[in-house]
């Protein structure tokens, strides 16, 4: 019957057929013959004006697609009856829709990226959505599958009282308290463990973080977690062996150490630093250098030295040096060091062991005190002396005895200690001398003959001249 402005622009641009812009033609006619592409939505419309004209529907609305070769366009149709005293007819409006159905097609689009990436996170990433409340309305599909889930078990309900939290009340409890501080803007993360399927636990990195809208409200609150069981694994496992390894150092009475690679920096300083030392391991936390202080003078430019071949291509270093406690005590210390590298054969630190040799350095003075002391009187008297091993190998004469055999004292090797008989009479006194030997007894043989004359022949052990002793003394003619 009539058409308005709008729809003449919309025929002439799209090259509709007729002068008169469709006036005249049955609108319903050309809707149910239309074939092709949106030719259902066509049937449904004409359908619709039908049942209006006929009194059987108050109104009709439909949205349909009405493509150009130039762009995509959708359209809102809205069907109203003319009456006057009776009805006359209806009003069919067109109202172009294509913006709003782009947004929501481009929101759409956004919805499944977003949900493609929250569901392609990988298994061991979890994540939902929900109201401040704490009701669930989104739950991605690993942390449904982890726990052998369906939305509908979830979804709707409040997240404290879903399968994955249900195990403990306890952690239920922490989880409520979570969701009231992020209602209130407050982010919470923490370690906790969730139920999976067949009622196994699994540790997560928890984290719930508040969603704020244009206004600055809280709209939503986003759960998220991460799988960590085998970090946790690894993390307990390191520490039990750092119990371990702290229980080891804690006992031991030599020193560990780990320093940085130019020794700046102490990493690590067992407690026996303190017993060796006479400082605290704190002094040495502190200041990293102040090791050097405590080095005897005397030894320090040695010991610098050793110390800064390590520092450089040198893998391992092992000296003896001196210290000087704060007390004043001097004491031996044994130093071995050792260069950590990695992969790729980089220094990435040093590390040592420090054992107190001063007990044994001053046993070591005493027996050499005591062996200078020995030598003397050895030199001093009368008699041949000569030392020999458990072999009857010759390993001091003194001064006597040098003059006695002829055998130079300061000259070795010297001959076997058997040579001191002749060989008519080597054999018996020899026999008797390793027996002698054996059983580690003082013994006498006299008189005996040896190839220096008649001599009267002492044998003892455990003299300081190790092992054994043996002295001879020249006798008168008879």
């Amino acid at each position: 019957m009539a058409v308005n402005e709008s729809w003449r622009r919309f025929a002439t641009a799209n090259n509709l057929q007729g002068s008169d812009f469709g006036v005249g033609q049955s609108y319903i006619v050309v809707c149910e013959r239309a074939r092709g592409d949106y030719s259902e939505e066509a049937q449904v419309a004409a359908l619709g004006i039908r049942r209006v004209l006929q009194g059987e529907a108050r109104d009709f609305a439909i949205e349909y697609p009405c493509h150009s070769p130039m762009e995509q366009r959708w359209f809102h149709m809205v069907v109203t009856p003319v009456r006057e005293d009776r009805l006359v007819g209806a009003v069919i409006m067109h109202v172009n829709i294509t913006e709003r159905k782009q947004a929501e097609k481009a929101a759409q689009l956004s919805q499944k990226y977003l949900r493609d990436l929250i569901d392609g996170l990988g298994p061991s990433m979890f994540v939902g959505l929900m109201t401040p409340q704490g009701i669930l309305i989104e739950a991605n599909r690993p942390a449904l599958a982890a726990a052998d889930l369906k939305p509908e078990d979830v979804l709707g309900k409040g997240f404290a009282e879903t399968y994955w939290w249900t195990h403990s009340g306890e952690v239920q409890q922490q989880l409520r308290e979570a969701i009231a501080r992020a209602a209130r803007g407050e982010a919470s993360r923490y370690d906790v463990q969730v139920r999976a399927a067949e009622n196994h636990l699994i540790d997560v990195d928890f984290s719930l973080q508040p969603v704020r809208d244009e206004t600055g409200e809280i709209a939503f609150l986003v759960p998220s977690a991460s799988v960590i069981t085998d970090r946790k694994r690894t993390e307990n496992a390191l520490r039990e062996s750092n119990e371990k390894f702290q229980q080891l150092a804690d006992n031991i009475t030599d020193a560990f150490w780990i320093r940085s690679p130019d020794m700046r920096e102490v990493h690590y300083i067992s407690p026996a630093f303190e017993r060796i030392w006479g400082r605290s391991v704190e002094s040495l936390y502190t200041k990293p250098q102040e090791w050097t202080h405590s080095i005897v003078p005397e030894d320090r430019e040695s010991v610098l030295g050793v110390f800064a071949a390590l520092m450089g291509e040198t893998r391992s270093v092992d000296i003896e040096y001196r210290i000087a406690r704060p007390d004043g005590e001097i004491r031996w210390v044994r130093v071995r060091g050792f260069q950590v590298r990695d992969a790729a054969d980089e220094l990435i630190r040093l590390t040592g062991i420090v054992t107190d040799i001063t007990e044994r350095k001053q046993a070591e003075d005493e027996l050499f005190g005591e062996k200078e002391r020995a030598q003397v009187t050895l030199n001093s008297i009368g008699d041949a002396v000569v030392c020999t091993d458990i072999s009857g190998n010759i390993t001091f004469l003194n001064l006597v005895a040098e003059k006695m055999t002829g055998w130079p004292r300061q000259v070795g090797p010297w001959p076997k200690f058997a040579k001191f008989w002749t060989p008519r009479l080597a054999k018996p006194p020899r026999i008797r001398w390793r027996w002698q030997l054996h059983k580690a007894e003082p013994c006498t043989f006299r008189p005996t003959v040896s190839s220096f004359g008649v001599t009267d022949l002492k044998f003892r052990s455990k003299t300081p001249l190790p092992p054994y002793t043996t002295v001879k003394r020249r006798l008168p003619e008879r």
